[in-house]
């Protein structure tokens, strides 16, 4: 769960400004897992095919309330999220244009 928030944080649609503060910080790659020693020569490969993805263009949308939302919902046209599939964010100091924004419902264990 942890590795789908920064992958999300990550997007291009998640950030709502093209403001990026760099620091410079160069992090260390995690360390390599240790071996699991099987018994068993036994090895298999296991493929899932997980039919769908994640929209990123409508985990984080402007609140119903915000004047942006119409824009949204003009654009992104039937794909656009109503407010019974939102759960709102409150944005209040962010510097932003809205002072709330939602998140997809489904995904609200994210938040």
């Amino acid at each position: 769960l942890r590795v789908a928030q920064q992958l999300i944080a990550a997007t291009a649609e998640f950030h709502s400004t093209d403001v990026v503060q760099k620091n410079q910080q160069t992090l260390a790659p995690p360390p390599a897992p240790e071996p699991i020693s099987l018994e068993s020569s036994y090895k298999a490969v296991v493929y899932l095919f997980l039919n769908g993805g994640a929209d990123t263009y409508n985990v984080l949308v402007p609140d119903t309330s915000c004047v942006t939302y119409n824009e949204y919902e003009s654009i992104r046209g039937s794909l656009a999220l109503g407010s019974n599939k939102l759960s709102t964010i409150d944005a209040t100091g962010s510097n932003q244009i809205c002072t709330k924004f939602a998140i997809n419902s489904v995904m609200q264990n994210l938040y």
